[in-house]
């Protein structure tokens, strides 16, 4: 999935400069056509303080687009990490769903109401501290919650059977 990712990236690369390259000789074809009286020099030195707020308007979208981007995907990977955390944190394997309340806790997902809704149905929470913990909603069905810490932690409107 990474190399398909890495040759998505690289088609994109290419076409963006593709398009780059495009827009540089529209530019100059237009340019050079409205101003046909301009000896070689004359042009060269009228060219760019004319083509300046086009080029920085160009470049505040780009730089725009890119942060928005970047901001949606880092988003969706929060989002994909905290589905992981929650399938791990409902394993029936005791490790690893510890491993998953202490990387909730570190990222104060585990007080936030990440965890609100989640079936975890027969995890293996045993010794596993949730004190302050927002579990409402939670469906702990057959889960194993003995010997662990609960301590002020929202079970309201869980399923603890």
């Amino acid at each position: 999935m990474a190399k398909d990712g890495s040759a998505t990236l690289a088609r994109i690369q290419k076409v963006g400069l593709v398009i780059l390259a495009v827009a540089a000789v529209v530019a100059l074809v237009g340019y050079l056509s409205q101003h046909r009286n301009l000896h070689w020099g004359g042009w060269v030195g009228r060219f760019l303080p004319d083509y300046y707020a086009t080029v920085s308007t160009g470049l505040a979208c780009i730089a725009t687009t890119a942060l928005i981007a970047d901001t949606l995907h880092q988003r969706r990977d929060i989002q994909r990490e905290k589905g992981n955390l929650i399938l791990q944190m409902g394993s029936p394997d005791n490790a690893s769903a510890g491993k998953a309340v202490r990387r909730l806790r570190t990222r104060g997902w585990l007080k936030d109401g990440t965890l609100c809704g989640a079936c975890l149905v027969k995890a293996n929470l045993r010794g596993i501290d949730l004190c302050g913990a927002n579990l409402s909603g939670v469906n702990l069905s057959g889960s194993d919650l003995s010997a662990g810490s609960l301590w002020e932690t929202n079970l309201r409107g869980g399923n603890l059977r």
